[in-house]
């Protein structure tokens, strides 16, 4: 199956605090199995991480550092097509990361 054909983009954000987020552990190994993947995050801790591990691993992935990530999704082309949220690891009751899922068209 060839995941580009799947997914055009990609896109996952979450809060930095959550070990489970954006800095590339989700994104790199879609990037891995062919699929062009975009991260929209608020933490320029996470880019840095993210783009030196996919560095790494011999792939690229696109990184956006924004404050109101559904804005940037938006403004940047992306159809958004599914928005997530899951709890904090440390409350539950409290989100702590949220996975968008969304479409580029090609123009």
């Amino acid at each position: 199956m060839n995941l580009n054909r799947v997914f055009d983009r990609i896109l996952f954000s979450c809060f930095p605090k959550n070990i489970c987020g954006s800095c590339g552990k989700k994104a790199i190994p879609l990037a891995l199995l062919g699929a062009e993947v975009t991260v929209f995050d608020i933490s320029e801790t996470n880019r840095k991480y993210a783009m030196e591990t996919a560095k790494a691993a011999g792939v690229k992935i696109r990184y956006d550092v924004c404050e109101i990530i559904i804005n940037s999704i938006i403004g940047n082309g992306f159809t958004l097509e599914r928005f997530d949220e899951h709890p904090s690891w440390e409350n539950e009751k409290l989100p702590g990361e949220f996975t968008a899922i969304a479409r580029k068209y090609a123009d």
